[in-house]
């Protein structure tokens, strides 16, 4: 024990010598953290997403949320983004809708467009 009544530790500070950290457990390690390496699910968190063909379609029921296959977020946001994935097929819409209300629209006439020929798969460079 120190003279002032304090008991003396033989800790080790490790990581940040930041004494103003008021992050989860300062006190015990003293503004100090430690740093490790990072792995990808530290910034893609795995988070499952439902994934439906037409997102604009019927609303999915509370009884069948167990039964509609779940993806990874990042997946779903990249199909929503424009990616397509055979496997993952969704309605794309060229027009846009029409909204009537809070949740109700009308999907645009496409019947008069031309049909789209695939575009044939991107070289890299």
């Amino acid at each position: 024990m120190l003279a002032s009544g304090v008991m003396k530790s033989t800790w080790d500070p490790l990581g940040h010598p930041f004494k103003s950290c008021r992050g989860q457990g300062a006190p015990f390690r003293r503004g100090t953290h430690e740093w490790t390496n990072a792995v990808v699910e530290d910034i893609l968190v795995p988070i499952e997403a439902y994934h439906l063909f037409d997102r604009l379609g019927n609303r999915m029921p509370h009884e069948e949320r167990f039964s509609i296959p779940r993806i990874p977020a990042i997946v779903e946001l990249c199909i929503q983004a424009g990616v397509d994935l055979p496997e993952f097929p969704t309605k794309r819409r060229r027009k846009p809708i029409i909204r009537i209300g809070k949740h109700e629209f009308v999907d645009a006439d496409e019947s008069e467009l031309p049909d789209l020929e695939p575009e044939p798969p991107k070289i890299p460079y």
